[in-house]
């Protein structure tokens, strides 16, 4: 990552989202985001990140974190989200526009930063 100035990162609980950035601390422009609520509470408003993803925000320096709503369909790998989509529970609350919006918020900073 040594040609690159910032890097969006999904802040998952898989150690690849944790380990990604290696760089010099405050060398990247970290940007953070979650997949979040089987719901439209991402939608409604900001969602703070849950307590593990605060402190991955506070190591990696990261500029923001935001959280986008999630999906959890049949076809979704994992016995929960199995189970939670065979009781209603689950749903496309994915928002492909605020997505969009944010990535050019991104791409805003890091041209005004250059």
């Amino acid at each position: 990552m040594a040609s690159y100035t910032s890097v969006p990162v999904a802040s998952d609980s898989s150690r690849g989202g944790q380990r990604c950035p290696r760089a010099p601390e405050g060398a990247l422009g970290v940007f953070l985001f979650s997949s979040g609520p089987v719901d439209s509470s991402a939608e409604q408003g900001e969602i703070p990140p849950v307590p593990a993803v605060a402190r991955q925000t506070e190591r990696l320096r990261a500029r923001e974190h935001v959280t986008f709503g999630g999906s959890i369909t049949e076809s979704t790998p994992g016995l929960m989200a199995k189970a939670l989509a065979r009781h209603g529970k689950g749903g496309d609350f994915r928002d492909p526009e605020g997505i969009q919006t944010w990535a050019h918020h991104i791409s805003s900073e890091l041209a005004t930063a250059a």
